[in-house]
C-alpha cells in the first residue's frame, strides 16, 4: 500500500494551489486586461491571493466562483464584499457559493455596485 506523508501532502496542495492562482491569473489576463493594466506580475499574484483568501473567507470553494470573485476584486475594487448589500449576499451561507454569486448578480443595484467601487481593501 502507498502511504503519502504529511509533508507531502503540503506539497501536493501547494502544486495545487499554485496551478489554479495560474489559471486565475491567466482568465485576468484574457478578459479583464483594463483592470490589471499597470500592475507589476508581483503586484498582481499578490493582489489575486489576497482577493481569494477573502473569497475563501465567505466559504466560496469552486474554482469558477473563485475566479468570477477574483475577478470582481479587480473590475470593481478590492474591498467591493464590504458594501452592505453585497456582504448580506456573500454572509448568507443557506444558499451554496453558485447561488450566492447568482443572487449577487440579481439582487444588487448599480448604486450598492457604485459604492462597492470605491472601497478599497
Amino acid at each position: 500500500m502507498l502511504k503519502i506523508r504529511h509533508e507531502q501532502m503540503r506539497q501536493l496542495d501547494a502544486i495545487a494551489v499554485d496551478g489554479f492562482l495560474a489559471r486565475v491569473l491567466e482568465h485576468l489576463q484574457e478578459r479583464h486586461g483594463e483592470a490589471i493594466e499597470g500592475l507589476s506580475p508581483e503586484d498582481l499574484r499578490q493582489r489575486a491571493e489576497a482577493a481569494l483568501a477573502v473569497g475563501r473567507s465567505y466559504r466560496l470553494r469552486t474554482e469558477a466562483v473563485l475566479t468570477a470573485f477574483v475577478a470582481l476584486s479587480f473590475v470593481i475594487s478590492p474591498g467591493f464584499h464590504r458594501q452592505p448589500a453585497i456582504n448580506r449576499l456573500l454572509r448568507r451561507m443557506r444558499f451554496d457559493a453558485d447561488q450566492r454569486l447568482d443572487r449577487l448578480v440579481a439582487k444588487t443595484t448599480s448604486a450598492d455596485w457604485e459604492e462597492a467601487s470605491g472601497l478599497i481593501a
